[in-house]
């Protein structure tokens, strides 16, 4: 096949390069300049897209192809949980669409060290270390002392996506995101960092692996943890997903609420205690945080953040007033429909009625012969069968319901032994091994109280 030029002349060996030249020249002349490929939009019909359903890596909670937050202020043990459900995704026991199926997480550490503290906690929670692996930049350098570093993205982002292909990683560990975010975007221009979110995101999209990003609260008191994340607002409107992590001050607890979730129903929250574990290694026992999860709480990490702003708490105040003074003229109790139903006529959402009944220590308990919840002002000599007392609001889901299924510590050597396992069939039809991971269900009772927290 004879070669042309641009302007379709042939360009034949045998003809001289010069009158082909000059040809071409003049070809051209009438033809006028070739133009560069234009800009240009395509349309795709709704008809053409296929349907996917939302796929959960966690239920509810971690969505599968997208960008999930775990957020909190610094120190309170972030790290720890996403070691704790890392190590769950190489077991193949973390409640969601890969249950059952082990898998490969590549975590990417940038604050702690791996061997004094990434590996050791994997231990500690019982993950498959083959199945866990970290990834480095290397940046070839003309004296071939090669510069190793930790990925930068969204630079990195194709590297990092052959990556995820080629070991089948279902879960991306960023600890912390914002370290390994490009320092050419500037973190406080939601413009900037909005594009730069929006490619690591779609390396969960193309590559089906969940990004989870720990990020940390400042210290300021609110109760829209979106606000929370320090630096641009663009964090929380990427992600699909965000986990708000607190601490209970009462309990000591730590609290896990899905604060944003756009792609399902508002999971419940959970509970979990940071404890301590040892570890062997080869220079002696190592002393780490493990988590152990302690089930599911109508405590609301966003109640524990919203300190006490003006609004709030005028609000909350007139809640409390209201609350009591409808107890007081009905002898001192009611059921609780009656009081929420009535709250709303008063003006007051369920969740702001809720808060007031904690803080005003109205009692919640069942009603006699099995009837429903009631709330009853507080008397000094108690009164007997179940009730919801201050201790009460973090085991309701325990012992309001003996079908219930309690989420605790599967890596916790016992576990095999707590008869909390259990053979059950989801309602896509999928067999599972519980292990005693709460299901998705809330705890079901008319107490008033929703098992989520506040909305």
């Amino acid at each position: 096949m004879t070669a042309t030029c641009p302007h379709g002349v042939p360009l034949d060996a045998d003809i001289d390069n010069a009158c082909q030249r000059r040809e071409c020249l003049d070809r051209g002349a009438e033809a006028g300049p070739v133009e560069p490929p234009r800009r240009h939009l395509v349309i795709t019909r709704a008809t053409d897209v296929p349907m996917r359903r939302v796929q959960w890596l966690w239920d509810l909670r971690i969505v599968r192809s997208g960008l999930t937050l775990l957020a909190g202020r610094e120190g309170l043990g972030k790290s720890t949980i996403a070691v704790d459900l890392a190590a769950r995704v190489t077991r193949g026991e973390l409640d969601g669409e890969l249950y059952g199926r082990p898998r490969t997480v590549i975590y990417v550490n940038t604050e702690d060290a791996r061997d004094y503290t990434i590996v050791p906690r994997l231990v500690a929670a019982g993950a498959d270390l083959d199945r866990v692996v970290f990834v480095d930049s290397v940046t070839p350098r003309a004296d071939g002392d090669d510069l190793t570093g930790s990925i930068v993205l969204p630079l990195d982002d194709e590297l990092l996506a052959t990556v995820i292909r080629q070991n089948q990683v279902a879960l991306v560990v960023l600890d912390a995101a914002t370290s390994v975010i490009d320092g050419r975007l500037d973190g406080d221009k939601d413009r900037q960092m909005r594009i730069g979110l929006e490619r690591i995101a779609r390396i969960g999209q193309d590559t089906g692996a969940a990004m989870l990003g720990i990020v940390h609260f400042g210290k300021r008191e609110s109760a829209d943890t979106g606000k929370l994340i320090l630096g641009s607002i663009a964090w929380s409107q990427v992600a699909r997903s965000v986990l708000a992590v607190a601490r209970d001050s009462d309990s000591g607890d730590l609290i896990l609420t899905g604060t944003k979730g756009n792609l399902g129903p508002a999971p419940e929250s959970l509970g979990a205690k940071l404890i301590s574990a040892l570890v062997d290694t080869p220079d002696g026992a190592a002393d780490v945080g493990r988590i152990e999860w302690t089930g599911v709480t109508d405590r609301d990490a966003r109640d524990l953040l919203g300190g006490s702003e003006d609004g709030d708490r005028a609000e909350s105040d007139e809640a409390v007033e209201w609350l009591l003074h409808f107890l007081t003229e009905r002898g001192g109790e009611a059921i609780a429909g009656e009081v929420i139903g009535a709250a709303a006529k008063a003006g007051f959402a369920k969740h702001t009625v809720q808060r007031a009944r904690k803080r005003a220590n109205v009692q919640s308990r069942k009603g006699s012969m099995g009837g429903g919840w009631v709330w009853a002002v507080r008397v000094q000599d108690g009164h007997e069968g179940d009730t919801e007392d201050d201790e009460g609001n973090r085991s309701r889901a325990q012992s309001s319901s003996s079908s219930s299924r309690h989420l605790r510590d599967a890596s916790t050597p016992d576990a095999g032994d707590s008869g909390a396992t259990e053979d059950h069939c989801d309602t896509k039809g999928r067999r599972r091994r519980d292990l005693g991971w709460e299901g998705r269900r809330p705890v079901e009772d008319d107490s008033g109280d929703d098992p989520r927290g506040a909305a």
